[in-house]
């Protein structure tokens, strides 16, 4: 079973990179056309890759394989493809793969990135509609309000605005430009994932609700 994962894999890797290494724009399809064009150039039947992440972590249960670090970027193309597949027939509108070669990461060098995103939010809050009998949604910047609810496609029960004022003496603006390393941290979009600065983020919370008298909201 593993030598067949591990052939499967390389087979997905090489169909995968196989245009796409030679694309010089960014490329944009629906999971239905990027499934295709990997069966053609693999000949992997696109309905068992939706059981592609279940089935490995299975098998690493079954190994019980103890350095899960090695085995991280098996795990995202594993959750990458079983993502494509599933969503592929009823939702194919609400997801797009996207192929930028242009990418930059963190060190500013081209790293071209492959992924899967939803276009439709409804989509994927809609699970946690299913699972909980009542919702709260907070936020300080949902506004206009009503506009949310038709983008996430549900009905409010009590929708509500509060006014609120940064002159009150209860608030205390306090810009943070390092964590407790000394590393610099941000709450740019591209950096959310940096596990330094959520980590830093989290000391920062921690040491300001135990010196805070009357609490935080």
């Amino acid at each position: 079973e593993e030598h067949a994962n591990n052939t499967t894999t390389n087979n997905i890797n090489r169909g995968i990179s196989q245009r796409r290494n030679q694309q010089a724009r960014v490329e944009v399809e629906s999971p239905s056309a990027f499934l295709l064009d990997l069966e053609q150039k693999t000949a992997l039947d696109r309905e068992p890759l939706k059981y592609f992440y279940s089935r490995l972590h299975s098998l690493m249960r079954t190994v019980a394989m103890v350095d899960l670090d090695e085995a991280a970027a098996l795990g995202q193309l594993a959750n990458f493809l079983t993502l494509a597949a599933t969503y592929h027939v009823e939702h194919n509108d609400g997801f797009a793969v996207i192929f930028d070669p242009f990418f930059r990461g963190p060190s500013s060098i081209p790293e071209p990135k492959l992924q899967f995103s939803c276009l439709d939010a409804s989509l994927a809050i809609q699970p946690v509609f299913t699972k909980f009998l009542s919702v709260i949604i907070t936020s300080g910047t949902l506004s206009p309000l009503d506009l949310y609810p038709t983008l996430l496609g549900f009905q409010p029960a009590v929708s509500k605005s509060f006014a609120m004022s940064i002159f009150r003496t209860c608030i205390l603006p306090l810009v943070v430009s390092k964590g407790a390393d000394q590393q610099a941290i941000s709450t740019r979009f591209e950096a959310r994932d940096n596990i330094s600065i959520i980590r830093n983020y989290g000391i920062l919370l921690i040491e300001l609700v135990s010196s805070v008298p009357d609490g935080i909201v």
